[in-house]
């Protein structure tokens, strides 16, 4: 009976192995987007060099402002680099109406009506600005933007996004980001304290 079990712990040794370096069909660097600490972003990045990028994420929750179909609510989040070999500057502002949306939780679409420099109804603008792809900046396209969790100071979510310049040019973004937020002391400061 010993030798039965030594035999196919042996045999599970030898085995074992193949199945694990035989991972035909699946590219480690596609699933790849990693976990981002808080107030920091990581991104997966085709159609320009490098193919990941991070840096500090920061956002600003800015309460209903009024506009010409009512009452808006922004998210602005700004992506700041960490790599000084290259030159890039990113920021997205997420717009959904109602006067003070109490959460910031959902999803956010990138829509011909948000297209522009100020987006006239709920959705995504962004923008990206990447030195290397010369001096033409690259604008939202299509993708989404989900803020998964919010804490009183960061704001956690993920982005899926194409932009596109005025030439046609198009790079896609992906990834995770825990931004700080810089209005979070906003009620304490009405209060007087």
């Amino acid at each position: 009976m010993d030798l039965l079990i030594k035999t196919a712990k042996i045999g599970i040794w030898l085995i074992l192995p193949l199945f694990i370096l035989n991972g035909k069909g699946y590219d480690v660097r596609s699933a790849y987007v990693p976990l981002v600490e808080k107030g920091a972003y990581a991104f997966k990045t085709s159609g320009f060099l490098p193919s990941h990028i991070k840096g500090a994420a920061n956002c600003h929750l800015v309460p209903g402002s009024q506009k010409s179909k009512g009452k808006y609510s922004t998210i602005e989040l700004s992506f700041d680099q960490v790599d000084n070999n290259l030159i890039y500057k990113m920021g997205l502002v997420l717009s959904s109406l109602g006067p003070d949306k109490e959460t910031a939780l959902g999803v956010y679409r990138v829509s011909n009506q948000t297209l522009g420099f100020e987006p006239s109804k709920e959705g995504v603008f962004g923008y990206a600005d990447v030195n290397v792809l010369g001096e033409q900046p690259f604008y939202t396209h299509k993708g989404k933007v989900k803020i998964t969790r919010e804490e009183a100071n960061y704001l956690y979510g993920d982005v899926d996004l194409e932009l596109r310049n005025f030439m046609g040019t198009t790079i896609h973004i992906e990834g995770k980001f825990s931004a700080s937020r810089t209005d979070f002391d906003r009620k304490s400061r009405k209060k007087g304290h």
